[in-house]
């Protein structure tokens, strides 16, 4: 043992001196014992089944010791052995430790009792093991009571027959690699116990079990955040809530890609402003009305308006997880002309219009509002969120996430809908827009006429104008204070001046 330390301390100064030129390096021993390799079989087994082990090392006068952390040996006496596993579900270390004369080596293996032990690394290893530091985080408590930590049980009795299911329904269930072959990572497709079902924190942050051996400690630096997490990908490689969120069950990833949320951050100049990405990214919404640190610039791997903009992944405090307690709330974040001026034309304001506010009120005009301002609950989400159960394969639940307003989200209060396919067989409808479209073309031509475009006149009627034709609905949101708006500024504007 002691020469084993002497050619320990021989190397380290070789070490910190070096070999120049004028000195010739001694060569470094071999250590005392080396073991070439150690070998067993089977690599997991059933309480109180066998493994035989086998230990190759070099050296002089060799002697073995086997030791393991549970079970029995019953053959120990050289460089093999037999281990007979205990009674109970476990992992066990078993080390052999070889030693000469001059010096000792070691080397363990990890056995499986009753347990299922996956080749792929990083593996799955449940929320149960998030919970160990993390139990009194918000985020966990509120994953507890969440629809996510209940998935499985949204399956009922029948949950052992809807195979085609359990992808969304359990933690890591058909995981496979770029090339499309499933890894044997410790998912629901190959453990399929309790510990695995519902959609826990591996199933949106990835396994999270080390890459490199069994020790149980969680590997972090494979854990998915931002906007890999945040983000929804494509409708061929989708990643995020788009993973699940797909599909005939619930296709909201479909319908919110056809959408202007899922081009958000396309739009020219915006994303390099950080006035501009609050409203325009996913990372700048979060960071400036979830977070209130303030909205950045976040470069080329920016991401839309994606649904973690609305929802909180975690938190069920509100209906449909959303961020706030009715979704206008958040509706009106950005779609409202409010400290969002582009050029002093007014910027998305639909809810100033809905709520018949925002434009130029001249003195003396009357302004009057349509029904829509006081009578629809939750204003937004009532006509553009029209809500369907989930009935079968062939009538799937939706929330029509792609925002577009629908004949059944007038039916509750216009008693003449019927069985219109579209809004343009409302006829209450049609005869708004096209007088709003009138008004338009008039209060345009006025504009086009104007002797000047740099009064406040010509100011304030292209501002009204623009106010209308920002709103984009053609005066469905608010008719009649789009008619007074458009109205009051004809009267009171005069081209010749």
């Amino acid at each position: 043992m002691k020469k084993g330390f002497l050619a320990l301390g021989l190397l380290s100064l070789l070490l910190l001196l070096g070999c120049g030129d004028d000195n010739e390096c001694p060569a470094i021993p071999d250590p005392a014992v080396k073991i070439t390799y150690m070998a067993y079989y089977p690599d997991s087994v059933s309480v109180g089944g066998l493994v035989d082990l086998a230990v190759e090392a070099t050296g002089n006068d060799l002697t073995y010791e086997w030791t393991a952390t549970s079970g029995s040996f019953l053959d120990d006496e050289g460089d093999y052995a037999t281990w007979k596993a205990p009674d109970e579900p476990t992992t066990a270390r078993i080390t052999a430790v070889v030693s000469s004369p001059d010096g000792t080596a070691a080397r363990s293996v990890i056995v499986a009792v009753a347990m299922y032990i996956p080749e792929a690394r990083p593996y799955y290893l449940s929320a149960a093991t998030c919970a160990e530091c993390h139990f009194d985080d918000p985020e966990y408590r509120q994953w507890l009571g969440s629809g996510h930590a209940k998935a499985w049980a949204d399956l009922g009795s029948s949950a052992p027959l809807q195979f085609e299911c359990y992808g969304c329904h359990t933690v890591g269930y058909n995981d496979a690699d770029a090339n499309g072959a499933y890894l044997n990572n410790g998912g629901y497709d190959e453990t399929a116990v309790e510990r695995l079902t519902n959609v826990q924190c591996e199933s949106c942050h990835g396994p999270l079990g080390g890459p490199s051996d069994f020790s149980g400690i969680v590997d972090h630096d494979s854990q998915r955040l931002g906007s890999e997490l945040m983000g929804m990908g494509t409708a061929e490689n989708p990643t995020g809530c788009g993973v699940c969120h797909s599909g005939y069950h619930r296709d909201y990833a479909a319908e919110w890609r056809a959408t202007g949320h899922a081009r958000s951050h396309a739009t020219e100049g915006v994303a390099g402003d950080p006035t501009c990405t609050p409203c325009h990214t996913g990372e700048g919404f979060v960071d400036e009305f979830v977070h209130g640190t303030g909205a950045g610039i976040y470069g080329e791997d920016t991401i839309p308006l994606t649904c973690v903009v609305c929802h909180d992944p975690h938190d069920p405090t509100h209906q449909g997880m959303l961020r706030e307690e009715h979704a206008d709330l958040l509706c009106v974040k950005c779609h409202t002309s409010d400290d969002a001026l582009l050029a002093g034309a007014p910027h998305h304001p639909q809810v100033d219009l809905l709520k018949g506010d925002g434009a130029v009120e001249y003195a003396g005009a009357a302004y009057t509002n349509s029904p829509h301002r006081d009578d629809v609950p939750d204003l937004c989400a009532t006509c553009h969120l029209t809500k369907k159960p989930y009935e079968s394969p062939v009538s799937p639940d939706y929330t029509h996430h792609d925002y577009a307003p629908r004949p059944e989200s007038c039916a509750e209060c216009h008693n003449d809908v019927g069985d219109a396919a579209s809004l343009d067989d409302l006829e209450f409808l049609t005869d708004a827009r096209a007088a709003i479209d009138l008004l338009i073309d008039e209060l345009e031509a006025e504009l086009e006429a104007a002797a000047s475009d740099t009064t406040q006149a010509y100011i304030d009627a292209l501002y009204n104008l623009e106010f209308v034709k920002g709103d984009g609905s053609r005066g469905a949101h608010n008719f009649l204070y789009a008619k007074s708006v458009l109205e009051a500024a004809i009267d009171n504007f005069d081209p010749g001046k």
